[in-house]
């Protein structure tokens, strides 16, 4: 009986030794939870960090896409514009062709021996330079 007594004592030794198996296979799925969580948390950073960079790649697209409505409306609203000013410059034209043709009847109008004719004459000159480089200038 001594021997049965000593076997027992050595039993319950050995078990407080040794891990029990229920709380092994409790830790195996303790762990096991716990990388999955770990997994689950890293893709969910992943999925948010990909998120984070399709926002800032489609926030460049609206950013172009503005910018192209922007440049489209002032295209637009220019055409109109540059036809105001080609009209504008035929008007100009118009106004210079008909300016020369009063200077030059003006030279004709003083005698050649007028001082009068003469310092209108140089002033139509003077003048008819001045439009020339207005002209010039306006690309005329």
């Amino acid at each position: 009986m001594n021997d049965q007594r000593n076997n027992n004592e050595q039993d319950g030794e050995a078990r407080k030794k040794a891990p029990d198996r229920n709380l092994y296979g409790h830790a195996k799925i303790e762990a096991f939870e716990k990388e999955r969580l770990a997994r689950r948390d890293e893709h969910q950073a992943d999925s948010i960090e990909h998120n984070r960079k399709t926002e800032r790649s489609h926030a460049k697209w609206a950013y172009f896409s503005e910018r192209k409505t922007r440049l489209e409306k002032i295209y637009k609203d220019s055409e109109a514009r540059i036809e105001a000013l080609r009209a504008e410059m035929t008007a100009l034209e118009e106004k210079k062709e008909e300016t020369t043709e009063a200077l030059e009847r003006l030279e004709e109008v003083y005698g050649e021996g007028a001082k009068e004719g003469k310092e209108d004459a140089e002033v139509s000159k003077k003048y008819r330079k001045f439009l020339d480089m207005e002209s010039n200038e306006l690309g005329l």
